[in-house]
């Protein structure tokens, strides 16, 4: 059976995903910080599901979480990395964009190398990226946003070309 792992899972993209690979037997592994959604998205779901509350936020400690999550799914073929915030911005409010670059950036860097060091062990794995079309575009209503996108596609182009360059040839980059 395949296993994925949905960071962000409880909401958006991530949850569609989950509910998506599910129905097509995927064992899924989901991540987020609201830990009730997660429950409950468990509940719908038609296969097997394990969930794990990670608040990307705190980049020192969702890399272990998420380490625990994969070791209680015992692998994950792809991980899809969906976790993020962005808000309009009227005025510049500094906890607002510190949010957004403590998840989009930091914690987003934290659980792709994380992850990508597990995927390079073991010689293969999927590693997916949710960026933005504001990262080609940015976006004057939510400019920290758009930047953290636009460092999100450049870090994934990066770790493309790190594992081509590591001989790696069952490791799979992909940003969307």
């Amino acid at each position: 059976m395949k296993k994925a792992m949905i960071i962000g899972a409880s909401f958006g993209i991530g949850k569609a995903l989950a509910k998506q690979l599910s129905a097509a037997g995927v064992e899924v592994g989901l991540a987020a910080r609201r830990y009730e959604l997660l429950a409950k998205l468990r509940d719908d779901l038609p296969g097997p599901s394990y969930i794990k509350k990670v608040d990307t936020a705190d980049s020192e400690r969702s890399s272990i979480l998420l380490k625990e999550l994969l070791d209680e799914m015992n692998w994950a073929d792809a991980v899809f990395i969906c976790s993020g915030v962005g808000y309009l911005e009227g005025e510049m409010d500094w906890s607002q964009e510190k949010e957004t670059i403590d998840v989009n950036v930091t914690g987003f860097v934290s659980c792709s190398n994380m992850l990508m060091e597990h995927f390079i062990e073991n010689g293969r794995g999927h590693l997916v990226g949710i960026s933005s079309i504001a990262a080609l575009r940015g976006s004057g209503g939510a400019v920290t946003y758009a930047a953290s996108k636009a460092f999100v596609s450049n870090y994934l182009k990066g770790l493309r070309q790190k594992v081509k360059k590591l001989g790696c040839d069952e490791i799979a980059v992909t940003e969307i």
